[in-house]
């Protein structure tokens, strides 16, 4: 990053603690600052959202954001790096409204193949490194593979006493369609989905924007914001970003 992108993007986060401070207090806390911010909002407040399903916890970044934001809340987390998956657990010991699961989401239940990014575990998949996860992001192409146990969403969540409303967030490195199409069940009972989604393929196999937005659109869900988006630094194309949907009443 140049210095002057560098001072602006500085600059934009200045600001932003200053116009919500608790979104300091967030980072400190390991959360995600602008996710809080974009969320922190009368309307989000007025949903009375009760429950939270967290797919693709990681270390428990979103999980306690979300904590922050709705203090009463279930959470229901997914992980399937052990390491991640535990210090979730640990930072969530004693949270009788956390839950996670040691397993990653699929469209089947079974064992399958994971890829962990040594550089950055927030980049591991089920898919292996595409082109532009090579170009853009080459500090998390060392990596090794571990056997993983997977299931569906639907599969999972049947067996727990989810409340209504609910807010629905995956963030699984391209696989995000494949999770949603194991949970079609629970997607058309959310509330709120936010999720992430790129517009080239970082990853092999991945489905990318458009095809991701036209299952949430065939099931009742339209674009409501979008932020924490990447740009292309050589054309300023957008790459990824995180997009948020509402069930459309």
């Amino acid at each position: 990053m140049s210095l002057p992108r560098r001072f602006g993007h500085y600059c934009q986060l200045l600001a932003r603690y200053i116009e919500n401070p608790r979104a300091l207090s967030v980072k400190f806390r390991g959360g995600i600052p602008g996710t809080y911010s974009k969320l922190d909002q009368a309307w989000f407040h007025r949903l009375g959202l009760r429950s939270v399903i967290d797919v693709g916890t990681n270390y428990g970044q979103f999980a306690r954001t979300m904590r922050t934001l709705l203090p009463a809340a279930q959470i229901y987390g997914f992980e399937p790096i052990p390491a991640c998956f535990e210090h979730s657990k640990r930072a969530f010991a004693g949270d009788e409204k956390f839950a996670i699961f040691n397993l990653a989401l699929a469209e089947r239940k079974g064992v399958a193949t994971f890829t962990v990014a040594s550089g950055d575990t927030g980049a591991s998949s089920l898919l292996a490194a595409g082109a532009a996860q090579k170009q853009y992001f080459p500090h998390t192409l060392q990596s090794r593979t571990i056997e993983v146990p997977i299931d569906t969403l639907d599969r999972v969540m049947a067996s727990q006493l989810v409340a209504s409303p609910y807010l629905l967030k995956i963030d699984v490195q391209g696989y995000e369609h494949q999770v949603l199409c194991g949970g079609i069940q629970t997607l058309q009972q959310a509330s709120l989905v936010l999720l992430e989604a790129s517009y080239v393929s970082f990853y092999e196999g991945q489905k990318l924007f458009d095809e991701v937005y036209e299952l949430l659109r065939h099931h009742g869900f339209r674009l409501s914001d979008m932020f924490n988006m990447m740009y292309s630094p050589e054309t300023g194309a957008a790459l990824q970003g995180d997009f948020l949907f509402v069930k459309s009443s």
